[in-house]
C-alpha cells in the first residue's frame, strides 16, 4: 500500500496539478488534497508554471475534518494574489467558504468547496454538508457594489451524486422536502424540522444546464469496476436574489390565518424557484469534460479512469467555467445589487402610516449597521487566517464552543463574542462595534466578557491544551471609520501575537490593517449602501 502511495505521489499527483492548472482559471477549487508531510510538496507544484500559464503563490488548505488529529488529506483553494486578495475564510467539516476581492475591479465573491460523503445511502449527511456551506456564505455579504460580479456565489466541489439529485433540488429551489425522501434507490427520513433549518435565500443554477448537459458534462468521473457518473459540480446565485422573488407576508395574509399564510409563501417560493432568473451575469464558456467527436478518447472516460497512458491521472475530469457581466442587463431591472436606500427611494409611501415608515426606517438602519460590522469581522478574521490563526469561532454561543466542555456554573451562556480563535499557545476573545460612541462601546464590550479569562483559565479542554487565555480584544470604530488610540492597541498586540515576519515591525502591520479597514468603510460609505 505504501508503494501505491508513493507511486501516486510521484506520478499522478504531478500530472492532476498539471491538468488542473491547464485550464488557467483565476481560482482553483480542490478536493481529496494531501497536506500533512506533503503540504511542502503541494505548495510547490502550485507555484510551478504550467508552460506559459502562471502558477498559483496563494492557497488555503484545510483538513476534510478539522477536529480529527491526523487527518491530513483535505480541500484546498488557490489563487493569485496578485489578481485577487483573500477577505475571510471559514473550514468545516467537508467544506471550506471563502470571500475574495478581485483586485482590478474590487468586486466581491463568495466560494463554497464541498467533498460531500460518498456512501450512497447518505443522503442527509450530503443535504447538512451542503446547507452548512450555504448557510455559511449567506454571511458573506458584498462588501461594496461596484460590479455586476460583486455578491456572486459559488457552490462547487465533489458532490457524489448527480445533477437530479435531492442535494442539487436543494439549490435550485432553496428547500428539501420532509418525510421520506429517495435518491439513487436509496431512502432517508428528514424531519420537519430539519428541513426547515435547511432553507435558504439563493435560488441556484447550474452552470451545465438541461442544454448543454448532454453536450458538454455528462460525465464528469468514471472509476474503473463502477463505470462513468455525473458527480462533480458548480452553482452560482447572487446574494441578495431571493428578496427580488418572495414577496414578504403582509397584514393581510396574517389576518387570512397562519396556516393559509405559509401555504401562500410556500407556493411564491415555489413560484420563484421556477421562474427565469434576471441576472447581471453570464456563464460566458464552460470547461467541457467529454467531446462527443472524440470517440476513442469518450470510449477511455467509459472504460475507467485513472488511466496515465491517456492522460486521465484522476478518476475525475475538471469542471469550469467563465463568468462575465451581462451587457444587456439593465439598471431598471430588479438588481440583486441595488442598495437598501436605493429600494427605499421607489418605496411608495401613500397609504402607510408614520408608524410603519418608521419602522422601516429603523430597521434599515440596523441592517446597514450589521452589514458594516460583518464587513469588518469578515476582514479581521482573514487578515488573522492569513497570520496563522486557528480554531476559529464565529458568532456561536459559549455553550457550544468546545473549549466550555466540562465547564460548571457558566452564567450568561447565551453570550456570543464575535470571535475567537488560537493563536500560537494564545486563546483570542474578540468583540467588534462600529457606529456609536466608541469610549461608551468599548467599555461595554470588555465589561461583558469579563468573567469569561477567569472562566476558561480553569476549563479542562483550555488546560489540556496548554492554552493561555488574553484580556478580550474590543474593535471599536466609529461612523466615520475612526480609530480610538485603544483600538488601535489591541490591533497592535494582535499583530504582535500573529507575528510571522520577526523582522518587521508589529506596529507596521497594525497600521497597515487599520488603514485597509479605514479605507473599507469609507468606500462602503461612498457607494451609498452602508450609509446610515
Amino acid at each position: 500500500m505504501d508503494a501505491k502511495i508513493e507511486t501516486d505521489r510521484q506520478t499522478r499527483f504531478p500530472m492532476s496539478m498539471e491538468l488542473a492548472k491547464g485550464a488557467n482559471a483565476d481560482i482553483l477549487c480542490l478536493q481529496e488534497i494531501e497536506g500533512g508531510s506533503q503540504e511542502t510538496a503541494l505548495k510547490k507544484y502550485l507555484e510551478k508554471a504550467c508552460g506559459r500559464i502562471p502558477g498559483y503563490d496563494s492557497y488555503l488548505l484545510t483538513p476534510l475534518n478539522p477536529n480529527r488529529k491526523g487527518d491530513t488529506v483535505g480541500l484546498c483553494v488557490a489563487w493569485r494574489s496578485s489578481r485577487h486578495n483573500m477577505i475571510s475564510a471559514d473550514c468545516f467539516r467537508r467544506g471550506m467558504v471563502l470571500q475574495f476581492e478581485e483586485i482590478e475591479s474590487g468586486a466581491t465573491f463568495c466560494i463554497g468547496n464541498v467533498h460531500l460523503p460518498a456512501r450512497p445511502s447518505a443522503i442527509e449527511g450530503r443535504l447538512k454538508t451542503l446547507s452548512t456551506a450555504i448557510k455559511k456564505t449567506e454571511s458573506c455579504e458584498p462588501i461594496r457594489k461596484v460590479s455586476p460580479l460583486d455578491g456572486l456565489v459559488l457552490i462547487t466541489g465533489d458532490f457524489n451524486c448527480d445533477h437530479n439529485s435531492v442535494s442539487a433540488e436543494l439549490l435550485k429551489t432553496g428547500s428539501t422536502r420532509h418525510g421520506t425522501i429517495r435518491d439513487r434507490n436509496y431512502k432517508a427520513k428528514i424531519s420537519k424540522n430539519t428541513a426547515f433549518r435547511m432553507r435558504h435565500k439563493y435560488i441556484f443554477k447550474d452552470i451545465y444546464d438541461e442544454t448543454i448537459r448532454e453536450a458538454a458534462a455528462p460525465i464528469t468521473v468514471s472509476l474503473t469496476g463502477r463505470g462513468p457518473g455525473c458527480m462533480d459540480h458548480m452553482f452560482f446565485a447572487l446574494h441578495d436574489q431571493y428578496q427580488t422573488n418572495i414577496n414578504p407576508t403582509t397584514s393581510t395574509d396574517l389576518r387570512m390565518g397562519r396556516r393559509k399564510a405559509r401555504r401562500l409563501k410556500a407556493s411564491q417560493r415555489m413560484a420563484a424557484a421556477n421562474q427565469e432568473q434576471i441576472l447581471p451575469i453570464v456563464v460566458d464558456s464552460v470547461l467541457a469534460t467529454v467531446q462527443p467527436d472524440q470517440k476513442d478518447r469518450l470510449q477511455t472516460i467509459i472504460d475507467g479512469l485513472p488511466n496515465v497512458q491517456e492522460g486521465f491521472p484522476s478518476d475525475h475530469i475538471p469542471i469550469g467555467a467563465l463568468f462575465v457581466p451581462d451587457d444587456t442587463f439593465k439598471a431598471g431591472n430588479h438588481s440583486c445589487f441595488d442598495g437598501i436606500s436605493d429600494k427605499d427611494k421607489h418605496h411608495n409611501k401613500n397609504g402607510v402610516s408614520a408608524n410603519a415608515r418608521k419602522r422601516r426606517q429603523s430597521y434599515t438602519k440596523s441592517l446597514v449597521i450589521r452589514r458594516r460590522h460583518d464587513a469588518i469581522l469578515h476582514a479581521v478574521a482573514g487578515w488573522l487566517t492569513t497570520r496563522g490563526a486557528k480554531e476559529i469561532i464565529r458568532d456561536q454561543p459559549l455553550y457550544k464552543w468546545k473549549w466550555m466542555e466540562g465547564v460548571q456554573r457558566l452564567k450568561g451562556k447565551q453570550r456570543a463574542p464575535d470571535l475567537c480563535c488560537v493563536i500560537g499557545v494564545s486563546l483570542i476573545i474578540i468583540e467588534i462595534t462600529v457606529g456609536g460612541k466608541p469610549e461608551v462601546m468599548r467599555r461595554e464590550k470588555i465589561k461583558k466578557y469579563k468573567d469569561l479569562r477567569k472562566v476558561l483559565a480553569d476549563a479542562p479542554m483550555i488546560k489540556e491544551a496548554n492554552l493561555s487565555v488574553l484580556e478580550t480584544f474590543a474593535i471599536v470604530i466609529d461612523g466615520e471609520g475612526n480609530f480610538p488610540d485603544a483600538t488601535f492597541q489591541d490591533l497592535n498586540r494582535l499583530a504582535k501575537l500573529s507575528s510571522t515576519d520577526l523582522n518587521k515591525s508589529s506596529e507596521i502591520d497594525a497600521k497597515l490593517f487599520r488603514n485597509r479597514l479605514h479605507k473599507l468603510l469609507i468606500e462602503a460609505n461612498g457607494s451609498g449602501d452602508l450609509q446610515s
